[in-house]
């Protein structure tokens, strides 16, 4: 299976969705780390700061990273 990897300027939500598209089997995970992203970023308790809203979209990147690296388990 090819990587997924983010594009250029894509936000971690988008990549999220196109992972997910992807491998179905990690649905689940990047839907819970999109919903967790997106009240960080723009909910009443956002980051609010520039360095902050960058500390969360690096800690968001690696958590998809290591999700991606998970594989489907084994059929049957």
């Amino acid at each position: 299976a090819r990587q997924v990897d983010a594009r250029p300027g894509e936000a971690p939500t988008a990549w999220c969705q196109r992972l997910a598209d992807r491998q179905p089997h990690l649905r689940a995970q990047l839907d819970a780390a999109r919903t967790a992203y997106q009240a960080l970023r723009y909910g009443p308790e956002s980051a609010q700061t520039e360095a902050q809203q960058q500390q969360l979209d690096r800690a968001v990147r690696g958590l998809i990273k290591a999700l991606r690296r998970r594989r489907p388990p084994p059929a049957g």
